[in-house]
């Protein structure tokens, strides 16, 4: 059995607590979320998606928001 790229896995992790966060703060939907970050709907889809990993400079802009960045 060939395992999944582990980077994928640590990005769909990452991008399912950024959702879990997101929802616990208040922003049920990502629209808001990404308004207040300054940021493109699409960027946020991409980050909960597992797609990409938000920049370093969010983390900051996160936390801001009341998200927990050491559990994210």
């Amino acid at each position: 059995m060939i395992k999944g790229d582990p980077q994928e896995e640590t990005r769909k992790a990452i991008g399912k607590r950024i959702a879990e966060e997101r929802a616990r703060v208040g922003m049920p939907t990502q629209p808001p979320f990404a308004k207040c970050l300054g940021v493109s709907l699409r960027s946020v889809a991409g980050w909960e998606g597992g797609e990409v990993m938000p920049k370093a400079d969010f983390v900051s802009a996160f936390e801001a928001l009341g998200i927990d960045v050491l559990y994210v």
